[in-house]
């Protein structure tokens, strides 16, 4: 298993952010990670990061711990972090931000073969190079968090709310493209608050309530799930009954 994350607790303070989160991303994998605002799935990213220490459990990557190591060393280790609001450098061109994302890479040639990857991924990026990241669409925006964190060669890619304010067309072109680079090998990790989307994407799912992972399954399972249904897709969405 590439990550394996085993009932940890995170406090901000006194307040307990994430009080029992356990979940697993084998290598390859697209996991999805569920639940309502204030559920805890961006502090279990930031957690897995280095971003915030946990407080009990273990995170363990490639089969090491990797809790308590600054998020640089993580990152290094081969897992890449997109944040919710994409993070990009809005003074910054397009250029200058995929070269923030290969800056520890020390192959020039490695370098030039990540950017064509990411090119046939993204090819809006390639036209807009000299641009400011700052006045690129939310879309275009997005899809430069992504490339800019492949630049860092990831085994894990994890991205925090990437549908968020996109049109629904540039969010699909955007599943399709993490399907892709797990088909290429690299495990995706995403939290996405849009269930039917998720599910419709990711291979297994974990939902996550106050603080706690409750419910966990393939998501071919999970969209059937009369649990799931009735809290987060709607009666509407359920299989008929005969």
């Amino acid at each position: 298993m590439l990550l394996e994350v085993d009932s940890i607790q995170v406090c901000y303070g006194r307040m307990v952010a994430v009080s029992d989160v356990s979940l697993s991303v084998p290598e390859g994998g697209f996991v999805a990670m569920l639940g309502a605002n204030g559920a805890g799935k961006s502090t279990t990213l930031r957690a897995i990061s280095g971003l915030v220490p946990i407080s009990l459990g273990a995170i363990r990557f490639a089969g090491a711990s990797v809790a308590g190591l600054p998020a640089h060393t993580i990152a290094r280790r081969g897992i890449a972090h997109v944040p919710e609001g994409r993070g990009v450098l809005a003074g910054l061109t397009v250029q200058e931000n995929l070269q923030a994302g290969a800056l520890r890479n020390p192959d020039p040639k490695h370098i030039a073969e990540l950017r064509n990857k990411v090119f046939t991924y993204f090819p809006v990026l390639q036209s807009r190079l000299g641009q400011l990241a700052g006045l690129l669409s939310g879309g275009e925006q997005q899809m430069l968090a992504i490339a800019r964190a492949l630049l860092k060669s990831p085994r894990l890619l994890m991205i925090d709310e990437m549908s968020l304010g996109l049109a629904p067309q540039v969010v699909d072109q955007l599943m399709q493209v993490l399907v892709e680079l797990t088909r290429q090998g690299v495990a995706v990790l995403c939290v996405e608050q849009n269930t039917r989307l998720a599910l419709k994407y990711a291979n297994h799912g974990y939902v996550l309530v106050t603080g706690r992972s409750t419910i966990e399954g393939p998501c071919a399972t999970l969209r059937s799930d009369d649990r799931i249904v009735k809290a987060y897709l709607g009666r509407s969405a359920a299989p008929a009954k005969t």
